[in-house]
């Protein structure tokens, strides 16, 4: 039973051929069995599959458009229209001069008494070292901030650019996969119409 679902599944993914097909059939007992004039039956298929495989193109070219650019026929007449030079008005550039500032940041500005005595300047040495000591810690911290931060930054983007590219891989895949189908059964639609209007 599960190999007759399969299978049934796996001769149903041939729709943009069935469906075309069953048009033929229908076509062919509409010629036997309708009481309509052959040749009245003839345009009437040749037209109605005709516009059905256009649209159906059409309608593919206009998901194809969507995905890669993320518009559609209609807008991209629109922007075409609204570039027709005799009615685009022309545009003006300002340029603008603005001022250029520059900041200057110094190290730490400390205080101190000039040391006189021997055990004074020995005492003040040994403060500028604990003051070396600091600053370089504090340039450290810092430092270990800023990378923190651009590794978190490089990690977002990152994950960002892999999004955007899955998401990339999963339109072309929907665009070679699925509007192809499409096309194939529009192009049989106008083969089949294009027959019925030459045998009419």
């Amino acid at each position: 039973m599960n190999k007759m679902l399969l299978l049934a599944r796996w001769f149903l993914r041939s729709w943009p051929v069935l469906i075309p097909i069953f048009f033929v059939v229908l076509h062919c007992t509409a010629l036997s069995y309708c009481p309509t004039s052959l040749e009245q039956i003839n345009k009437a298929f040749a037209f109605g599959l005709q516009l059905a495989g256009g649209l159906l193109i059409l309608y593919s070219i206009d998901s194809n458009i969507g995905i890669i650019h993320n518009s559609n026929i209609i807008n991209v007449i629109k922007k075409w229209l609204a570039d027709i030079p005799l009615f685009k008005k022309a545009s003006t550039q300002t340029i603008t001069l603005g001022g250029v500032s520059s900041k200057e940041t110094f190290g730490n500005l400390r205080i101190y008494n000039t040391p006189k005595t021997t055990e004074e300047k020995i005492s003040h040495l040994q403060t500028q070292i604990d003051w070396v000591k600091k600053d370089l810690e504090k340039q450290n911290m810092s430092l270990q901030q800023s990378v923190s931060k651009l590794q978190k930054a490089s990690f977002k983007e990152i994950n960002r650019i892999k999004s955007q590219l899955s998401s990339l891989e999963g339109a072309f895949k929907e665009m070679s996969v699925g509007s192809i189908k499409t096309q194939i059964m529009g192009v049989l639609f106008v083969v089949h119409g294009s027959i019925s209007s030459y045998i009419a």
